[in-house]
């Protein structure tokens, strides 16, 4: 009997170790994470991203990166109508569909008036890594000077912190 729950001991550390080493090779295909920031940038964007919770940091900021050089969500996302296309159904795990890639790139409508009256808002889901979708997203809009005002929610549109600008 004792030798018996040694090995399973042994058999839960092993998947432990296995679980730990799938979840970094996972934060590594969340999408916006290839993305290649600016140093300069990445030291202003990173603490944000911590201090607003979101556990796939350098997906993160390299989605609020590249949105605020291009206006553009990384090619990682899908709109839901593309994503639809490709097989994807609300509350399905989309990398069944579309390994890698995340939903974003729809219209946010503001409904609950906790963000500047603007005419079109922008949304992307952050955090995503499979599975059901979480309650992480990033908003974004261009302003009337051409600049790209970014927030984040981590909490489903309850709360927003604004993204800073970069340096």
């Amino acid at each position: 009997m004792l030798r018996a729950r040694r090995l399973l001991g042994r058999l839960a550390g092993a998947a432990a170790l296995a679980l730990a080493a799938a979840a970094s090779a996972a934060s590594e295909d969340v999408c916006g994470s290839a993305v290649r920031v600016p140093e300069a940038e990445a030291r202003t964007l990173r603490p944000f991203a911590e201090r607003a919770g979101l556990k796939h940091v350098q997906a993160a900021i390299g989605t609020m990166s590249h949105v605020h050089a291009t206006g553009r969500l990384p090619e990682c996302y899908l709109a839901k109508r593309r994503a639809e296309e490709r097989g994807w159904r609300p509350g399905a795990d989309l990398w069944r569909s579309a390994p890698g890639h995340s939903i974003g790139g729809d219209n946010f409508g503001n409904r609950e008036g906790r963000l500047p009256a603007r005419n079109r808002y922008a949304e992307a889901d952050l955090d995503y890594a499979g599975g059901r979708r979480g309650a992480a997203r990033l908003v974004f809009v261009r302003d009337s000077k051409g600049r790209w005002l970014q927030w984040v929610t981590t909490d489903h549109y309850r709360s927003f912190q604004e993204v800073p600008a970069p340096q």
